[in-house]
């Protein structure tokens, strides 16, 4: 797991070096948009090597290590400017409540998702059960079959048309040594949490006002509707409901 954490520092070192390359003003989720957009682009760059050299750590490494290197070029060039948005908590204390709890609700979520041992794979609540199995079976074909150019593992010879990006993204971090669980689960959170700090800052762009952007968000997140309290209802009548 070291090395797929080492892995995100670097996407948001790649990324902070684009945001300065084109002097995008995005203040309080520059560092969170780094992240997104570093992880964007080495991700593309080692899909891009592993078709010629397949995927496996000297195609990664040699890749992370060329954009750093491209990073530290524009850093120099440009400035480097890394400091954190300085946020005040008396100020944003509801905004810091809400994304801590976004945070911690997302690591309970996802790390309960899915369970894993040497002989089966046990999904953690209804959407992982029916959704998930593609997932893996891609993420898998990359990692284990090289499976380049990508092909449906489902179907022989037929190319994959399904956006595949994220399942290539958790080939990569089980090709780095995480297990299948934390290369499913780990780029879920930090993704995830990224998605919904872009969208609250989309909507204080386009509101000026933070508790608006902060409805917007939770409207979002519940998908505009009260489907939500089936989940927690589940919750509630489970006798187990952290597991």
């Amino acid at each position: 797991m070291i090395f797929s954490l080492i892995f995100f520092i670097a996407n948001w070192f790649i990324g902070k070096s684009l945001i300065q390359l084109f002097n995008i003003e995005l203040k309080i989720i520059s560092n969170v948009f780094a992240v997104v957009l570093g992880t964007v682009l080495s991700t593309l760059v080692i899909f891009l090597a592993a078709l010629f050299f397949g995927l496996n750590i000297l195609t990664i490494i040699i890749a992370i290590f060329l954009l750093i290197l491209c990073s530290i070029l524009i850093l120099k060039k440009k400035g480097i400017d890394l400091d954190f948005y300085e946020l005040s908590i008396k100020k944003n204390k509801i905004e810091i409540l809400f994304f801590t709890t976004i945070f911690i609700f997302l690591v309970i979520f996802f790390t309960n998702s899915i369970f894993q041992d040497k002989n089966t794979i046990t999904a953690g609540n209804r959407l992982v059960w029916t959704d998930w199995p593609i997932h893996i079976a891609i993420t898998s074909s990359f990692s284990k079959g090289n499976n380049f150019p990508p092909q449906n593992p489902q179907y022989a010879n037929q190319l994959i048309t399904y956006p595949f990006f994220s399942d290539f993204l958790s080939a990569i971090l089980q090709t780095l040594g995480s297990s299948l669980k934390i290369s499913l689960v780990l780029p879920a959170i930090i993704l995830t949490f990224s998605s919904i700090s872009i969208l609250y800052y989309l909507g204080r762009l386009i509101t000026n006002h933070s508790k608006i952007a902060l409805l917007g968000v939770t409207i979002g997140i519940f998908w505009g509707g009260i489907g939500f309290l089936y989940f927690f209802g589940d919750i509630l009548q489970s006798a187990h409901p952290l597991q």
